[in-house]
């Protein structure tokens, strides 16, 4: 019998050997503009829950609302959509789960390109730089976002 095979003498997959499933390419994966939205904030700085945080309010949207506060101060609050199922006995769990998966994608030409797309994308708007924000988004779109 082969050192590794199954009872039949078949030699096993390296996924069988692995015992799980292959991964999946990160331009199939349902979350892939959450992944490249995280993998901007994160190069620009922010920790792993933060950046998972704006990484769901950009791609699931959510409603962000200014109120004054006696003319002296601006909240704003965003109502960020959790993925689901949610656990309301673990929050976080969400951020997390995201967080890790962001850390596990392997760096694609698709990850790294929506990710340095996004990261542009922020950058034209904070500088009001129009044209900037209208290629940033047009490369967004070819690439399936948008």
């Amino acid at each position: 019998m082969a050192a590794m095979g199954n009872r039949l003498g078949v030699k096993l997959s390296r996924v069988a050997r692995r015992g799980g499933r292959p991964p999946v390419p990160i331009e199939r994966d349902p979350q892939r503009f959450e992944i490249a939205c995280w993998w901007a904030f994160h190069e620009m700085g922010l920790g792993n829950f933060d950046a998972a945080r704006r990484a769901l309010l950009a791609t699931k949207g959510g409603l962000i609302t200014l109120e004054d506060i006696e003319g002296v101060l601006i909240r704003a609050t965003a109502t960020i959509p959790l993925p689901q199922p949610f656990d309301p006995d673990d929050p976080d769990k969400g951020f997390r789960r995201l967080s890790a998966k962001a850390q596990r994608a392997k760096p694609s030409p698709w990850l790294i390109n929506s990710a340095g797309l996004v990261q542009g994308l922020i950058t034209f708007i904070a500088s009001n730089n129009t044209t900037g924000i209208c290629l940033a988004y047009d490369g967004l779109i070819k690439l399936g976002g948008g």
